[in-house]
């Protein structure tokens, strides 16, 4: 009985110890925002949310990068919240640093 009592407690030291270096890990990767699809004329309404639970499922499986939140945003509401418009740098780098994160994500189809 004292041999399954240290085994579960070693497990679970295994289970804490690798759930804190998952968590010290993910906080080391870029935050990246996943922001919604752009869907051109032509292409079914439900595409676009596809695309982005792809999108985002491919990257958080990825290990590389860190999504900040589980919502699409949509970029035009971004940007005029911001009194931008555009893809420049000059103005998705005021976006990103709005979202806090080092890299945007802007799939278009």
């Amino acid at each position: 009985m004292r041999l399954v009592s240290l085994s579960l407690s070693v497990a679970s030291l295994c289970a804490v110890a690798a759930t804190h270096t998952q968590i010290a890990r993910a906080q080391d990767m870029p935050a990246a925002a996943v922001l919604e699809t752009q869907v051109a004329g032509g292409v079914d309404a439900g595409t676009g949310g596809a695309v982005d639970r792809l999108i985002r499922a491919e990257l958080d499986g990825l290990g590389t990068v860190r999504t900040s939140s589980g919502v699409a945003l949509d970029l035009g509401e971004v940007q005029l919240a911001l009194g931008c418009v555009g893809e420049t740098p000059e103005c998705l780098g005021p976006v990103a640093a709005e979202l806090s994160v080092a890299l945007l994500v802007i799939p278009h189809l």
